[in-house]
């Protein structure tokens, strides 16, 4: 049998906009065999089964993304602004910034690296994503999962 762990992230406002109502869903309905992992940034988060929700605070249990956040806040291109970037200003998404967002989105990755660490010496384990603004509407067995 494998353990599963679903891993996800928010910040205060994304925690008051979906993450808590993702939480109680979670709980409800996904079999208690799965895990969720949360990383919470900036807030205060009311776990609703702490034997089945790891909530963790994203600053302190995630320096390396920290760190990566401050190097790279001042560039750009990281943050999404491509307007002046030759290569890539023209082609036909050049509007989309949210796809150089590496700041915006350096939280999964993180966080999704973090939790498969943190599982690696209890054998058979599986991470998965999913995004906090997912509602489990319902019933989600272990064996559906698989």
């Amino acid at each position: 049998m494998s353990n599963i762990t679903v891993v996800t992230t928010f910040h205060k406002a994304g925690y008051e906009q979906y993450g808590e109502r993702f939480i109680n869903s979670f709980c409800e309905r996904v079999d208690k065999k799965i895990k969720l992992s949360v990383y919470a940034e900036d807030c205060r988060v009311v776990n609703p089964d702490p034997a089945q929700v790891q909530v963790l605070d994203a600053k302190t249990s995630l320096p390396k993304l920290v760190a990566f956040k401050e190097r790279w806040k001042n560039v750009p291109h990281a943050n999404g602004d491509i307007t002046n970037h030759p290569a890539r200003n023209g082609r036909k998404d050049w509007q989309k910034g949210f796809k150089w967002d590496a700041i915006r989105f350096a939280n999964k990755t993180y966080a999704v690296f973090d939790a498969c660490e943190r599982r690696k010496p209890k054998g058979d384990h599986w991470c998965v994503w999913m995004d906090a603004d997912t509602y489990v509407h319902s019933n989600w067995s272990y064996n559906e999962f698989l």
